[in-house]
């Protein structure tokens, strides 16, 4: 669906929510971050409840005027900016400026509860492992505190969880 969105003052949202470009697919879950002046969504389920993982990017560069700072009304959303997160319920985070994924399950194998931890090296255009969990899990929460990743609750296969982990990211 496309929506038209009129400049913003990105210094002055204090009057509210603001419309921003409507994805271009309905996403349940969508697990995103922000790096670089831009938003990615990694990771999400469709209207068919398929879990996606094509990267979404909104750039949300601004450009300036004499007296403000206004997302133009031409961004609209990438596909692919980023390769395919590999792993689907996963659960991102930004550390040192990096983009990183944490468990979730293999595409199309939900079952498939993965340890799993990969980060995205924006110079090779690849995600690259970093240590496993000790737990295979999806649906947590992670987040990223002075260059350590933080693991909370989420699922296995069948059952919740309720451990945290923390890794030391170099």
């Amino acid at each position: 669906p496309s929506q038209s969105v009129h400049a913003i003052d990105l210094n002055d949202v204090s009057t509210g929510w603001h419309p921003l470009p409507a994805l271009p697919c309905e996403c349940i879950f969508p697990r995103a971050v922000a790096i670089d002046n831009a938003i990615h969504v990694l990771a999400y389920k469709d209207s068919t409840h398929t879990w996606g993982t094509e990267v979404l990017s909104l750039d949300m560069t601004t450009t300036a005027s004499s007296s403000t700072t206004a997302l133009s009304t031409t961004s609209q959303w990438a596909r692919n900016t980023i390769p395919q997160v590999p792993l689907a319920a996963c659960a991102p985070a930004v550390v040192n400026g990096q983009v990183v994924v944490v468990g979730g399950f293999t595409p199309g194998k939900p079952g498939d509860v993965q340890k799993s931890v990969f980060v995205y090296h924006s110079e090779s255009g690849q995600w690259l492992p970093l240590p496993s969990l000790n737990t295979a899990i999806k649906n947590a929460l992670v987040v990223a505190y002075n260059n350590k990743l933080v693991s909370f609750g989420g699922s296995g296969q069948t059952y919740l969880l309720s451990g945290i982990e923390i890794l030391q990211v170099a």
